[in-house]
């Protein structure tokens, strides 16, 4: 099936026998009668091999329709053929006449296919709020004045009801309810508007009778001018869009409103291949049924959970809710609520409190839609597959509240313990990659000491939560029955359904788990996981020291636990409670994901084969290397292989970048920048001022080698003219940067955070003792205090005297002098770069301000960086690579080919000299040209460079 470029005219009957039960006819009509020789050639051929084509004998197709037209002629070129022994799968054939770019028309083929296939839902309009800030300003006028505000139900079904059919109502009103049509192919364009609609339309009511005349006649000449009028305008709308974007991409100022343009021109792929019935079976075979709560919790009220919501509580919760999250069933979002008008405030307080005191909550707002995120691994399996929950913004500024009053319960109580920093405020990642950082270092700085680490992999722990345990830990913890009742209420009728490729599955009770989408839920998982330290150290467990007073059991970020450990046997024995404990709490330890690390200085290969670790009956791997938090720990204690797979991670993602500068048609420096500090940069520097403190200068390597690939350079280009070229600092200085920002923060910490307390381990180790500085994370910072010649500052940053914020600009500017000195004293010593040494490096260079195409920059940095003995140019459609002990290949002058020879010596590109660069005559000449402030001569340069090339190209080749 495809393009033959050949005519076939009528062919020949197919045999009776063949066609058999068959839709087909035996002989083949069409409006194309010419067959030339290449016709009959292919006809002969697949006749020779038992294939019969299926043009002109369909029921749609009979006689053939043209499947090509142009201002050329009509032809039927586009062919399908079929093995004579599968003639009976085909049930029709039909060309398509709808309105593309191409001069032919797309071919369908049905087939009977023997296996049922899921109907597709029909494509339909769905009616959408979206906030505009002009228009929303007589919304809320509306809203101000709508007597509806003045329902004094007491029922929260109702009250909601009302609130959410007056916004409709008023947003309809006011012009802010949108309708779009749901498609599956998301192919729709931003750029085709209404009058790219139109012409279509036009072009289509002309096609029609072009086709009825069988396209022929003025018919046919109407049409291919209204084809060419269409082609224009949709040129010239893409175009014109392109170049808003590229204008809005080097305006942007914030990162959201440069991804928001960005992301118009990445390719995001939704499709899922799993069916809703797919899904379905899934979920029938892996949901628990509903197990009903026996117990009842009474208290005598509590002062926090119980007293009503105020206006003041509401607006500060609101302000934390971020804008452009998609809203839940009731199509609300964030902006609505945000803009309301103090009365329809009070009336959310309102509806809120009745939830309050009748312990009731709208019944919608405990449904689910979950849409399918496809994480690794095929994407055939169901279980490679997260659901992103969509739940309406009213239920979780409610949850949000009753989050706020419940953290405040447990930071009063100390619920949570030490070692969790998971969804708690002022803490995150970097708390635990740091503590288990520093045990390792305190340990391993002695010969002889190991540190055992079993990572633990709960399989879904937020999603297997048992509901009655939960309930019974909340209360234990202090919480209010009637909060317990109001959640209970939730989860009650808590419901979910999956949408992939916009079908939805029916609905299934949420029986386990805690619920995905809202506010609360990593609260209350970590309050059902909070006793978990308390419970080893019941059953008489100790944990590895830090510090002759302080030891630590284990480390918790939500479910990612890690069990501490000195020694096999100890660690055994941890690991047989913790199967104790997963029993009494019914969650389940994933065997498989659970890892043993033994830190030590010895190899791993050893203590691999001499030490055993078992959970339950099964034996845990030991793994020289484990990915904790986004950060890769080695047996060693060192971060090397993290600097490595950071490194490679990096350059995957150079494809990727380059993808999106091209079909973006990024044109400014500024841009380019912003998007490799966005994707590239962040990857690099991800808690680096933890683990990256001595691996600086292999990190960079991933820095520089964006640069080079962005510009085409050689490998061999040197580093440092690299960064005095794009004016960029050193990674080492960023490593800096974040490890005085974490400094500061440990200096911050209260004294009993398990951070705070390894921080001072170290600082007592690095000044107390002869440990290796690869073995202190706090040595390692201030050997950079001594790089940066600012040593006087070290006891200052210790001791927290002085301001934090001129600490910091101090610092950070007499490293960023050093690096930069590097840099400059490598380049004055440098004997092999033919132009750089010209240059002054006092910020970036004129050519990388301009807004212009990528080829020109390319040429120019290649010039300005290329080396003595080796260089590479290159433009649009070709590279040549320069070699100086090679000779000119084109000239009979016997000479090396060199920048100099291709630009002012070989006499075949005389003619481009004259014509591109007559006002460069030397080598000094065209040093200055490339050090200039006039795009004309940059441009010139460009011109004559691509010139050349081509010229060279021909000539080789011919």
């Amino acid at each position: 099936m495809g393009d033959f470029n050949c005519r076939v005219g009528e062919s020949a009957e197919i045999p009776e026998h063949m066609l058999g039960n068959t839709n087909l006819y035996q002989s083949m009509i069409s409006h194309d009668k010419l067959l030339n020789a290449r016709g009959r050639n292919l006809l002969e051929f697949m006749t020779y091999n038992n294939f019969s084509l299926i043009n002109g004998r369909s029921r749609s197709d009979r006689p053939a329709n043209f499947t090509f037209s142009n201002s050329n002629g009509n032809s039927v070129i586009d062919l399908v053929f079929c093995r004579n022994d599968q003639l009976a799968i085909i049930q029709d054939l039909e060309v398509l006449y709808y309105i593309n770019l191409s001069d032919h028309f797309p071919i369908c083929i049905y087939l009977n296919n023997p296996h049922s296939i899921e109907a597709k839902l029909v494509p339909k309009v769905v009616k959408k709020l979206n906030w505009e800030v002009e228009r929303g300003e007589l919304f809320k006028h509306f809203l101000l004045y709508s007597p509806n505000v003045g329902n004094l139900s007491y029922d929260p079904d109702t009250i909601y009801t009302n609130f959410c059919g007056t916004v409709w109502q008023l947003a309809s009103t006011t012009g802010l309810v949108s309708e779009s049509r749901m498609s599956f192919g998301g192919n729709h364009k931003l750029w085709f508007d209404y009058e790219c609609i139109e012409a279509k339309k036009h072009l289509q009511s002309l096609l029609k009778i072009c086709k009825k005349d069988n396209f022929s006649g003025q018919t046919k000449l109407n049409y291919l001018k209204s084809k060419k009028y269409y082609k224009q305008i949709i040129t010239k709308k893409k175009k014109k869009f392109d170049q808003r974007c590229i204008d809005a991409l080097s305006a942007t100022k914030d990162q959201v409103s440069f991804w928001k343009t960005l992301n118009q021109f990445r390719r995001f792929d939704s499709f899922c291949p799993i069916s809703i019935h797919e899904w379905e079976m899934y979920y029938d075979t892996n949901m628990k049924v509903r197990v009903p709560s026996c117990t009842a919790y009474f208290d005598a009220g509590h002062f926090l959970f119980d007293s009503a919501i105020t206006l003041e509580e509401l607006l500060q919760c609101l302000k934390k809710c971020k804008k452009g999250k998609a809203p839940g069933n009731d199509g609300i979002s964030y902006e609505f609520i945000q803009n309301l008008p103090n009365n329809w405030l009070l009336y959310i307080c309102r509806l809120y409190n009745k939830i309050l005191e009748s312990e009731k909550c709208p019944i919608g707002w405990s449904e689910v839609v979950l849409t399918m995120l496809h994480k690794k691994g095929p994407k055939e399996n169901p279980e490679n597959y997260r659901g992103i929950a969509l739940i309406n913004c009213c239920t979780k500024l409610f949850t949000l509240i009753l989050l706020e009053r419940l953290t405040w319960h447990c930071n009063e109580n100390n619920i949570l313990p030490e070692c969790q920093s998971g969804f708690r405020r002022s803490r995150g990642c970097i708390d635990n990659i740091f503590v288990l950082n520093s045990i390792i270092q305190c340990h391993l700085r002695l010969s002889g000491r190991k540190v055992f680490a079993a990572f633990v992999d709960f399989k879904k722990a937020f999603d297997t939560v048992n509901h009655n345990l939960l309930w019974r830990k909340l209360y234990d913890s202090g919480a209010s029955a009637k909060l317990i009742r109001i959640i209970k209420n939730i989860y009650e009728n808590a419901s979910f359904k999956i949408k992939s490729n916009n079908c939805f599955s029916k609905t299934y009770e949420i029986c386990e788990g805690v619920l995905q989408g809202e506010s609360l839920s990593p609260l209350l998982f970590s309050i059902f996981i909070a006793d978990i330290e308390s419970y080893f150290s019941s059953a008489g467990l100790s944990g590895i020291n830090i510090d002759n007073h302080v030891s630590s059991l284990m480390l918790l970020f939500a479910d990612d636990l890690v069990i501490l450990s000195d020694s096999e046997i100890d660690l055994n024995r941890k690991l047989r409670t913790l199967k104790n404990y997963a029993t009494e709490n019914s969650l389940t330890v994933n065997i498989n994901k659970t890892k043993v690390m033994i830190f030590s200085r010895g190899g791993y290969s050893t203590l691999a084969r001499r030490y055993k670790l078992y959970y339950g009956e099964s034996k845990l791997e030991i793994v020289s290397s484990f990915v904790y938090l986004g950060v890769e720990f080695t047996s060693s204690g060192m971060f090397l292989g993290m600097s490595n797979s950071t490194v490679l991670k990096a350059r995957q993602a150079f494809g990727s970048v380059a993808s999106l500068i091209n079909r973006s048609k990024m044109n400014s420096w500024f841009s380019r920048k912003k998007l490799y500090d966005s994707i590239i940069l962040s990857s690099l520097t991800y808690n680096i001022g933890v683990w990256g403190l001595r691996y600086g200068e292999n990190i960079e390597r991933a820095q520089v080698g964006f640069f080079k690939n962005i510009f085409w350079l050689p490998r061999n280009t040197p580093n440092y003219i690299i960064r005095l070229e794009t004016n960029t600092v050193k990674i080492s200085f960023l490593i800096f940067k974040a490890a005085l920002s974490w400094l500061f923060k440990l200096k911050g910490m209260p004294n009993d955070r398990l951070p705070k307390i390894c921080f001072n381990r170290l600082v007592q180790l690095s000044s107390s003792s002869p440990s290796p500085t690869k073995f202190n994370w706090v040595a390692q910072v201030k050997q950079y205090f001594i790089e940066a010649d600012s040593l006087d500052l070290w006891e200052k940053c210790l001791t927290n005297t002085g301001n934090k914020r001129e600490l910091t600009n101090q610092l950070l500017e007499s490293y960023r002098n050093f690096l930069l000195r590097q840099d400059l004293d490598s380049l004055s010593r440098s004997t092999s770069l033919l132009f750089a040494t010209s240059f002054s490096y006092m910020g970036l260079p004129y050519y990388l301000t301009l807004k212009c195409p990528t080829y020109l920059i390319k040429i120019i940095a290649q010039l300005r960086l290329c080396t003595k003995n080796y260089a590479k140019i290159s433009d649009k459609y070709s590279t040549h690579k320069i070699h100086t002990d090679q000779i000119c290949t084109l000239c009979n002058t016997i000479k090396p080919e060199t920048i100099n020879h291709l630009f002012f010596e070989c006499p075949f590109y005389n003619s481009l000299r004259k014509n591109y660069i007559p006002h460069i005559n030397s080598f000094i000449d065209l040093a200055n040209a490339l050090g200039s402030n006039s795009f004309k001569t940059l441009s010139s340069i460009g011109d004559f460079v691509t010139a050349m090339l081509r010229l060279r190209s021909f000539l080789l080749n011919e």
